[in-house]
């Protein structure tokens, strides 16, 4: 039986000397804040705990002050690493695959624009963004599902504004520089408000927007009714409209808001953007090439990580050189992107890709074992000899020991005892060379005047 959180949360336990972070709640922006306090303490994350095994994480119930505890323990969890450390650069934005990746060649930590509520009814929703309103938050939300938490809808609370705790934590530990990450544009994912909202061109704080994130698909409609409770209830408007991705987007109200205070408060601010999931993904292998480089370390091995197991500071003390993905892409879309994007990052001809051993970082709650077999499959079939496929019949989760990404990423720090990574010398300057040549993929700085 899955355990009902009033807020996510992040244990933190020492194992041999080492600091294990453990999520419970949350998905892909929570995750990437575990991701960001491991590498910062040179520690180790696993994914999240299940509601059972290979399904989804615990639900976190949307409650009036839903909003400001997520905010909080936010918070808390880096300030645990010391309260007035000081950063020179904090990434802010979605939990797309690659924040975990640029937050540890930045040497930052990372601080979400949205966190993931599950509810049963719009109604529900609306009353956490009315109870967010009470407490000073300006915040939307996007309700829709995962079919890997199949007993609730699930909402994105996306924040319009940077929250008051995180201006505060700005300025607390001095940060020069904030990077600013998602995706933009639109999506195939499509929106309709209630009639009763406003309406108009504009996202509005206070809206829900009920979300069909396979684009208004047969599925979208059964597993909508199937976890909203009021839909039929709840007149919405006739016509959807597209929306940035629902898990990965910056909205550009959104964007308007976060800049405004940021050069309001005289900070540095960067925004580092793609055209869609694939394209931000691949910026965690540039990410990840730039501080192999800047370390002087060899690429030894190559991962494929599913959504959502990440590994940074294991993978930078390893010599890992990763592809994050999508595991219900197309295996041909995955391995086309596998081959260009990493020889591209690591600088690879074709016969040294091929040579380096490949590890399928996939598990019974990420990727499944019909998955990692069928891409080990056509990774030999493309002239890859040394694939590893780990345990997928257990979870990555923090517990029993098993041959999980999670527990070999314990066992690297273990052997090199490194501690956190120092972030090398100009490294946005160098992420921003490696992906100049991408079209999809972008880093700019911006200003008042830009």
């Amino acid at each position: 039986m899955y355990t009902e959180l009033a807020s996510y949360r992040i244990g933190r336990h020492s194992l041999e000397g080492i600091g294990v972070y453990a999520l419970d709640g949350g998905m892909s922006a929570e995750y990437a804040v575990q991701e960001a306090l491991a590498s910062l303490s040179g520690g180790v994350a696993h994914t999240w705990e299940v509601q059972a095994p290979g399904l989804g994480p615990n639900p976190v119930l949307a409650t009036r002050s839903f909003l400001r505890e997520a905010v909080d323990v936010t918070i808390a969890a880096y300030d645990a690493l010391g309260a007035e450390r000081v950063y020179d650069t904090v990434v802010v934005g979605t939990g797309v695959s690659s924040a975990s990746y640029v937050a540890q060649l930045l040497g930052a930590p990372f601080l979400p624009l949205h966190f993931l509520a599950s509810a049963r009814s719009i109604a529900q929703t609306q009353d956490a963004l009315d109870g967010a309103a009470e407490d000073g938050f300006a915040a939307y939300a996007t309700l829709a599902y995962d079919e890997s938490m199949p007993t609730m809808a699930v909402a994105w609370l996306k924040m319009l504004e940077l929250p008051a705790a995180y201006r505060s934590f700005l300025a607390r530990h001095r940060v020069r520089r904030v990077v600013l990450i998602g995706t933009r544009g639109v999506s195939p994912h499509l929106a309709r408000r209630p009639l009763a909202a406003h309406g108009g061109d504009h996202i509005a704080a206070g809206e829900v927007l009920v979300t069909s994130p396979d684009g208004g698909s047969q599925l979208d409609d059964n597993m909508l009714r199937r976890t909203i409770d009021d839909l039929d209830a709840v007149e919405l408007e006739p016509e959807a409209f597209r929306i940035t991705d629902w898990e990965s987007g910056l909205a550009e109200e959104q964007l308007d808001g976060v800049l405004a205070q940021l050069w309001a408060a005289h900070v540095e601010t960067w925004l580092m953007t793609a055209d869609d999931y694939l394209a931000a993904y691949d910026a965690a292998s540039y990410a990840q090439a730039v501080l192999l480089r800047a370390q002087g370390t060899e690429i030894r091995q190559l991962a494929l990580n599913p959504y959502l197991i990440t590994h940074p500071h294991a993978e930078a003390v390893g010599g890992v050189l990763p592809l994050v993905y999508w595991q219900l892409d197309a295996l041909d879309l995955t391995l086309d992107r596998f081959e260009h994007t990493l020889r591209d990052a690591g600088a690879l001809d074709a016969d040294a890709l091929r040579g380096l051993p490949v590890v399928i970082n996939a598990t019974l709650n990420v990727g499944g074992p019909e998955h990692a077999l069928a891409l080990e499959r056509a990774l030999r079939a493309r002239g890859f000899t040394d694939v590893t496929t780990l345990d997928t019949a257990a979870d990555e989760i923090y517990g029993d020991r098993a041959d999980t990404p999670f527990w070999r990423a314990f066992d690297v720090l273990a052997a090199h005892r490194t501690g956190p990574i120092e972030a090398p010398a100009r490294a946005l300057e160098q992420l921003s060379s490696a992906i100049a040549h991408r079209t999809d993929l972008r880093i700019r700085r911006l200003d008042p005047s830009s």
